[in-house]
């Protein structure tokens, strides 16, 4: 039951960082590009995109390729130790 208060409370976070950051990136100076980039997680598989600074994109890959090795690792470990545990 705490970890369903603290999963709620992570969530209620979150939205106020993001609404934090939105509100505090409102003031743009002319010399910046505009743009956008992201990377979302089917899965263990990233989907990368963007449009605007071609920049951003070597760091999103290595996220992305990152946090796919991390996922993969939570997505098999479970599965090696109950293995393990079925046959001592």
């Amino acid at each position: 039951m705490k970890l369903i208060y603290a999963g709620i409370g992570l969530i209620f976070l979150g939205i106020i960082i993001l609404t934090l950051a939105s509100i505090s990136s409102t003031t743009v100076s002319t010399t910046t590009n505009g743009g956008f980039a992201g990377v979302v997680f089917l899965g263990p598989i990233p989907i990368v995109f963007g449009a605007g600074n071609p920049s951003q994109l070597p760091y999103l890959f290595i996220f992305g390729i990152l946090f796919t090795i991390i996922a993969l690792i939570f997505f098999v470990l479970p599965w090696i130790i109950g293995r393990k545990a079925k046959y001592p």
